[in-house]
Order: structure tokens, then C-alpha cells, then sequence
């Protein structure tokens, strides 16, 4: 079960507002009063996790039931709230990948003085909210517990089984790197929270620092999912960053990451924090999201997968420096090799990123050069021909990348050539270039060296660059999936140099 998007027709200041929502992680970030923490209250209304219509069928670890209300998040204000009809659709795609569609719509009940928001014919069987198991972690628990009142604090010994003890102490230090070992998660009771605290080898619950206490909070609801049978739910959390410094932020996204995908869960939280906005915007990790809300001209606006510079700028109000681009540089083997990597890059993104060079020597010696690893190298990708792609020493340099096929361009570009028909629109125009011409001097040869020889008396008939000729190939739909190859080879070895 994955909650896709979220379509908020009315709801105080938001109007048709579109959020979406990754399959694992989702990050909802933006300026102060922009409806963040409205976006986690309205995810979570849409689900239940009831048998009947009190009957719960498990508890969380914290002993409270797998849903989360609106009156949790929402304090509904008598004066602006009551005389408005607030409406939003979830769409849901379902263990099976069918997508569920559920409207929302608020009520005023008068007999009750109590504000409503109802999913779906609350009247029908089933046409309610959907099953599925929710935990909301709002900023109560972030509530200090030296301000706590002793008598309201219950530390006791309920057990948790060996393994998610294990799981536990490891999953602490991993975020905090900290010398002092996690020993056990100690069971902590306020007025405010209920779950598993970190205790070490110099402090018990009392000594937890904020971002300790906020760990240990987010451990226990993540053992609570774990212990489902089987493992699943949604998780909410806002202001996730607070009180954890950076590098513990981003331990934290990677333990989260693999969390969604063991555990079968969708982790949706807000932040303000450019370090984790950063980091997964940089990183390879799929089924992630990033929503960004701000207001312009009195309306919330959402931006979907910004760039991180847009979100950095907004959110420290900057003026978007003007990036100078530091050009990585592609080393291909000779000049023909080097007009086809130009070619194959002409229309996409990275052309503005690269400047390509022909080395001029062979495949042998530029391997030889790219595995030196010199440091005036490191802005260096080597793009070796097709035919040197299965020598086993080039296995492990993430620098180096082929050009399509898996021969030398001199050779794809005779077969190429040779397979077409006589009356492809290739041939013919103003130098009345015909097949027959082309393969004149050198009909069905198979050695490289003729095949060289052969695309250098033609060069000046393929066009200015060859684009006539290397146009004609990407055209070709066989080869539309090895040029898209190179590309994401390309743009993973630029990501690994930067």
C-alpha cells in the first residue's frame, strides 16, 4: 500500500495544491506557515487501522492505536475554520497496484460543536478510510524531559524481544557514530510520550540529550511497523531535524532509506534542513520525493523536485548565485571517437557540462592512463570504443565508459551504413551521395584498418561533423537504447567525480 499524491482542493490557505509522494522516503520542506505539518495531518486521516468501529487490531509499542486523528494535528479555529467546506483526494495504489481514489470533505456538527473531516460514504461498507497501519510523530516529542514532573515519569522494565534489542543499539550508534555505546533501550513513561529511551554506559533515560530522546521516539515506532505481521505502514514526522546535528541528520536518511525498503514502509516528514534536501537530491536513491511549499501572491505554490539551489535560496533568502560551471573533461581514444561522443550529447543536459578531447592513442594506453589514478586526472572520464568493453582491468574504474556497440565506430558505422537500403533518405542530396559511392573502393571489406581507411575518404560526405551520418544512426530505433546507455553511464561517472 503507497500513498501517491495528494490533491488539496480547499483547505485554509491551500488551494489546489498537489503533493506526491515517494514509494519509501517523502520530504516536505518549505518556509515557515506554509501548511507542512497540514500536509502530514491530512495524509494520515485518510487511513485506518480498526477491526470495527473501536475495535483496534494492534498497538504500537507505545500502546497506542496505528491511526493518527486530525484533532492531533489540527486545532480548528471557531471564527475561520466552522463556516468553511474543506475538500482534498488521496489517491493510494494498493497491494495489487490497482490506485484506491478517496475524497475528503469537513462538516460542522452543531449538536456536537465538533469540526469533522469524513473519508469517503462513511455510510457504506468498506467505502471509508483505508486499512492500513499509520504512526504520527508530532513536535510533543520533542517535549524536554527535565521539564517533565517527577511523579509523571515511569521508567520500568517492559521487555522487547532479543532481536529488536539488537536491532535497537545498532540502529542508535549508527546515526550518532558516539563512543558511548548504546548498552539498552530503557522503557520511558510521561505525560507527554511513551517509548524506548537510549541508555549508555554514563547516563540512563535522564541524561538523553534532545536529539537522543527524538532517536529513540523514532526507533520505536520504527520496531512497532517491524513487528507487524507482515511489516507495513505509514510513518509521519514532523520537524524531523530538530535537535540532531547534521551528520546525524543524514545517518538518519540513509537508516530511513533502508527501513522503507525492508520494512515496507512510506516515511513522509517535513524539514527545513538543506543537509538532508541536499543529500537526496544528490544521492541514487529511488522512490523518494521532495515537495517544497512557499507562498506567492497570497497562495501556497508546491515545487516538486526542485533544484537544491532553488530550495537554498528560498530558504535562506538569496539571491541565486550565478553558477560558474567547472567542465569535466571525456578523453576519447581518436577523433572519431571524439566526434561521435559530441554528437550523442548534442540536445542533452550534460553538452553545457563536458568539453571532449581526442586522445590519440589507443585503448591499451589510455587504459593505462586512466587507471594511474594522477590527481591533475580527477575531473578526467576516459571514453573508450566498444571493443575494449570486457577487458577485465577496467572492471573496477568508475571513470571509464564505452561508446555504444561493441566495436570500433569505424566498424558500426560500415555495417550501419551497408544495412541500409539504396533508397533511404541517407543518400542522395546536394553531392548526389549514393550507396554505390560510398563502398566504391571498398566493397565488403572486414579488417579495421580498411574500415578506418574507408570512413576518411568519406568523412567530408557524412556532413559537418559526421552529423549527417551520426543523426541518421540515432535515428535508427536499435540503436535509441545504447546511446540512452551511454548517457547514464556518463552521467553516473560525472556524479562520481563530483
Amino acid at each position: 500500500m503507497n500513498l501517491k499524491k495528494l490533491n488539496i482542493q480547499y483547505f485554509r490557505h491551500m488551494k489546489n495544491v498537489e503533493v506526491e509522494f515517494g514509494e519509501y522516503l517523502t520530504v516536505i520542506s518549505g518556509l515557515n506557515g506554509t501548511g507542512k505539518s497540514s500536509v502530514l495531518g491530512l495524509a494520515g486521516h485518510i487511513f485506518s487501522f480498526r477491526e470495527g468501529p473501536q475495535k483496534f487490531e494492534y498497538k504500537t509499542l507505545s500502546n497506542k492505536p496505528f491511526e493518527t486523528e486530525y484533532s492531533e494535528i489540527f486545532k480548528f479555529c471557531p471564527k475561520h475554520d466552522l463556516n468553511k467546506v474543506y475538500e482534498y483526494t488521496a489517491y493510494v495504489i494498493d497491494d495489487n497496484g490497482n490506485e484506491i481514489i478517496k475524497s475528503a470533505k469537513s462538516r460542522y456538527v452543531k449538536a456536537e460543536n465538533r469540526f469533522r473531516i469524513d473519508v469517503g460514504k462513511r455510510t457504506e461498507e468498506k467505502e471509508g478510510k483505508i486499512h492500513h497501519p499509520v504512526i504520527y510523530l508530532g513536535l510533543r516529542r520533542l517535549y524536554p524531559i527535565a521539564e517533565e514532573r517527577d511523579e509523571d515519569i515511569v521508567v520500568d522494565d517492559v521487555p522487547l524481544e532479543k532481536g529488536d534489542i539488537t536491532f535497537y543499539k545498532r540502529e542508535s550508534d549508527e546515526v550518532f557514530v558516539s563512543l558511548d555505546k548504546t548498552i539498552s533501550p530503557q522503557h520511558v513513561k510521561t505525560k507527554h510520550k511513551d517509548f524506548f529511551a537510549i541508555e549508555t554506559h554514563n547516563y540512563s533515560t535522564f541524561g538523553n540529550s534532545a536529539g537522543q530522546d527524538n532517536l529513540g521516539q523514532i526507533l520505536t515506532a520504527i520496531l512497532s511497523f517491524k513487528k507487524l505481521n507482515p511489516p507495513r505502514g505509514l510513518l509521519l514526522i514532523d520537524e524531523l531535524d530538530t535537535a540532531l546535528f547534521a551528520g546525524a541528520q543524514i545517518n538518519l536518511i540513509k537508516r530511513f532509506y533502508g527501513y522503507a525498503r525492508r520494512y515496507n514502509l512510506q516515511i513522509v516528514f517535513t524539514t527545513h534542513s538543506l543537509k538532508i534536501a541536499e543529500f537526496l537530491l544528490n544521492s541514487e536513491y529511488d522512490g523518494v520525493r521532495i515537495n517544497f511549499l512557499e507562498i506567492r501572491n497570497g497562495k501556497v505554490i508546491n515545487t516538486i523536485q526542485p533544484d537544491f539551489s532553488y530550495i537554498k535560496s528560498r530558504i535562506l533568502r538569496e539571491i541565486k548565485e550565478k553558477a560558474t560551471i567547472e567542465k569535466i573533461n571525456l578523453l576519447c581514444e581518436d577523433h572519431v571517437s571524439s566526434v561521435w561522443c559530441k554528437n550523442i550529447l548534442n540536445g542533452t543536459d550534460l553538452k553545457k557540462l563536458v568539453q571532449v578531447y581526442a586522445a590519440e592513442m589507443s585503448s591499451g594506453s589510455l587504459v593505462k592512463f586512466a587507471a594511474r589514478k594522477l590527481p591533475c586526472l580527477k575531473k578526467f572520464v576516459f571514453i573508450l570504443d566498444g571493443d575494449a568493453r570486457n577487458k577485465p582491468e577496467l572492471k573496477k574504474l568508475k571513470n571509464v565508459i564505452f561508446l555504444p556497440e561493441d566495436r570500433p565506430p569505424e566498424t558500426v558505422f560500415y555495417k550501419f551504413l551497408k544495412d541500409l537500403s539504396d533508397d533511404d533518405k541517407f543518400w542522395g542530396g546536394e553531392r548526389i551521395f549514393y550507396k554505390d559511392t560510398c563502398f566504391r573502393d571498398y566493397p565488403n571489406r572486414k579488417t579495421l584498418t580498411d574500415h578506418k581507411k574507408w570512413f576518411k575518404s568519406n568523412e567530408t560526405n557524412f556532413g559537418r561533423g559526421c552529423s549527417n551520418l551520426l543523426n541518421r544512426w540515432k535515428e535508427d530505433k536499435k540503436n535509441i537504447k545504447s546511446r540512452d546507455i551511454f548517457i547514464r553511464d556518463l552521467q553516473r561517472a560525472i556524479k562520481n567525480i563530483k
